[in-house]
């Protein structure tokens, strides 16, 4: 749902939690919930396109984390196609951590170095690649 001012809201006991940044803005908007203080998983589809899994957790300092990423298979193995994990701080993703297995590559508290610039944009061009392929949240038990 849109709130007033434009940014997608997500309803929480009455209260409206906004979004002001891509990729939080696309999963709530496809549902995803971020008001849980369990682990949860989440999955969106789109055939003929990759899986996309979602998963939401509050770390030990009490920070909410999502996990976004596209699983393949090589030889048996799972493999990252990316995994981004935010830190969700003010209402703001904050990309902590990227990964591609595909590419070998691995990087740790990006939102420290030089790529943060790199990596936001990255996840403005995979927001607008997810929302033209139209991924859609999917019941766990649906195949």
């Amino acid at each position: 749902m849109y709130s007033k001012n434009n940014e997608k809201s997500q309803s929480v006991e009455g209260n409206n939690i906004n979004f002001d940044t891509p990729m939080l803005q696309f999963l709530a908007s496809k549902g995803i919930d971020f008001t849980s203080q369990e682990q949860e998983m989440f999955k969106l589809k789109s055939k003929p396109f990759m899986d996309l899994t979602v998963e939401t957790w509050i770390n030990p300092a009490g920070i909410r984390e999502v996990s976004v990423c596209h699983y393949g298979e090589q030889n048996g193995d799972l493999m990252r196609d990316p995994e981004i994990v935010f830190l969700v701080q003010d209402h703001k993703e904050l990309p902590t951590y990227f990964r591609n297995d595909y590419a070998g590559v691995e990087r740790f508290d990006v939102h420290k170095s030089s790529q943060i610039i790199e990596i936001q944009n990255f996840v403005k061009l995979w927001v607008k690649n997810l929302e033209a392929q139209g991924h859609e949240l999917v019941k766990e038990d649906s195949s």
